[in-house]
């Protein structure tokens, strides 16, 4: 990951973003794109007093942020969008379920699972697989009964891939402020895993926890 989290401020980050841009590098974009949806949360009137942290550290933080107009002179945000890595990795597994089918597609996921360390890359392969319908669960994670438990544990199992890639889903992340703006889990002290277990069937959340656990296993950079 881009040291782009232990920035203190937005401007900061950006700084960092533009050059590794400049510099090549193509999650920089996806970065931006993320740093782009956090500032993009706004104050509102009679806000729940749990959310008065995350909100009052988006308004500090992003102060004086202006947002991406400004990057590659003023490209919209599809086309930075489509630079990224995430935009690659969805490209890329497209063409191989176009191509090869769900099979194929499926150990393709499973080879980013088992390989990569880059958490945009993991996360998109397994958002991926959850909006397809690939068969990539173990069969001893089933549960047949529950028609959408393969896409609700996959898309679990991407955000667990990222946290535990990325290592920047602790307390008052900007994942943490995400979870409390968007599910309403706004304990401070917790970590993104923990907001997410709170809010899944525990099943579902097992089911993740131990794919996750399975098919990074063997990953070069563990």
């Amino acid at each position: 990951m881009l040291r782009v989290h232990n920035a203190a401020t937005a401007i900061d980050a950006l700084a960092v973003i533009e050059r590794e841009i400049a510099y090549g590098t193509p999650e920089a974009y996806d970065a931006l794109l993320e740093l782009d949806g956090l500032c993009a949360i706004e104050m509102f009137p009679n806000s729940p007093s749990e959310m008065e942290w995350a909100l009052s550290q988006v308004a500090t933080y992003c102060s004086g942020y202006r947002g991406i107009d400004r990057v590659n002179g003023g490209a919209e945000h599809q086309e930075l969008a489509a630079l990224g890595v995430a935009a690659r990795t969805e490209r890329e597994l497209s063409q191989a379920l176009r191509q090869h089918g769900a099979m194929a597609a499926s150990d393709e996921v499973l080879r980013i699972l088992a390989s990569s360390s880059n958490a945009y890359e993991l996360r998109e392969a397994l958002n991926f697989a959850a909006a397809r319908g690939l068969p990539i669960l173990p069969q001893n994670l089933h549960a047949q009964s529950n028609p959408n438990f393969n896409k609700n544990v996959l898309q679990l199992a991407a955000s667990l891939a990222y946290c535990r890639a990325s290592g920047v889903c602790g307390p008052r992340s900007s994942s943490m402020v995400g979870a409390c703006i968007s599910f309403g889990v706004c304990d401070p002290h917790l970590g993104l895993p923990d907001a997410l277990r709170m809010i899944s069937s525990p099943i579902e959340f097992a089911a993740a926890q131990s794919f996750v656990d399975q098919a990074m296993s063997r990953a070069n950079w563990r």
